[in-house]
């Protein structure tokens, strides 16, 4: 889902720790920096997702939970205009 709004996704799998492997093989800066852009994708479609299970008040406290020094004031999970 998130490889194709960042393709450099294709050669990254999830491990089942939730790490991203096969970044090291990807290859140069410019490969890596679009993994990490990519990897950002990724953790919005995922929360996203999690938002739509469980709802955006418990999505938001186990955010707070993990990152307590995150701030989460304006936070939108999906590309739809939150308007």
């Amino acid at each position: 889902m998130a490889a194709s709004e960042a393709p450099a996704l294709r050669a990254v799998q999830v491990q089942a720790d939730g790490s991203l492997g096969g970044v090291e093989e990807t290859g140069t800066p410019a490969e890596l920096q679009k993994v990490a852009e990519g990897s950002v994708v990724l953790l919005a479609q995922l929360l996203g997702l999690l938002e739509a299970f469980i709802g955006r008040s418990l999505t938001l406290r186990m955010l707070r939970d993990v990152w307590p020094k995150l701030t989460l004031d304006e936070t939108h999970f999906s590309n739809d205009d939150p308007s």
